[in-house]
């Protein structure tokens, strides 16, 4: 399969882009006393991605979460859940 220089290009604006909002996400996480939650290791987490169940028992995967009282251990109360829609 041949590689696309402008999806390989896309790839490297996305990331920049995503890099860009959680360093932002992180500002606003720190002024307010949250914790960020994104799509990492996470020792309260058995999976590194970031995925939340409503109500109605479906599971959504998301880029981050604004967690109040949430550590690296312990998952907190979600005060925003945060979707880049890096979609290309």
């Amino acid at each position: 399969m041949a590689e696309s220089f402008s999806h390989k290009w896309g790839q490297i604006l996305g990331n920049f882009i995503q890099e860009f909002i959680r360093e932002t996400l992180q500002q606003v996480a720190d002024e307010h006393g949250f914790y960020l939650d994104s799509q990492r290791k996470r020792k309260a987490r058995i999976t590194k991605k970031v995925s939340w169940q409503d109500r109605y028992g479906n599971y959504h995967d998301l880029d981050y979460v604004l967690e109040r009282g949430g550590t690296e251990d312990t998952l907190g109360l979600p005060v925003a859940f945060i979707e880049t829609g890096s979609t290309w």
